[in-house]
């Protein structure tokens, strides 16, 4: 359970918590706009597999792509997070590839 620390200085907290907030909104919509690019992109390869009669799934590709994501984290306190995130997408991007094949 956390525990509430004293606060000094109260009014500012609504302006700090309101300008963290327009960050966040800010990160997510393009964040929205990277997760579309990487569907298109997604769609596309699953397309090429298709053609070629390639498995959608590929355990070595997604190793890969893991071991640049953690490479990439510059907080390491984050790598886990951030991994299960990229895992959880790479999910989604073969769900996307497999529907191709229905």
């Amino acid at each position: 359970m956390m525990k509430k620390r004293a606060v000094t200085d109260k009014a500012n907290i609504p302006e700090e918590l309101s300008e963290c907030r327009k960050n966040i909104e800010k990160i997510d919509r393009e964040i929205v706009s990277l997760l579309e690019d990487r569907m298109n992109n997604s769609i596309q390869i699953g397309r090429i597999k298709m053609k070629n009669d390639a498995n959608v799934y590929d355990a070595e590709r997604e190793k890969r792509v893991l071991e640049n994501v953690k490479s990439a984290v510059i907080n390491s306190e984050y790598e886990n997070y951030i991994t299960e995130i990229i895992s959880f997408i790479i999910q989604k991007s073969r769900d996307i590839q497999e529907a191709l094949y229905e």
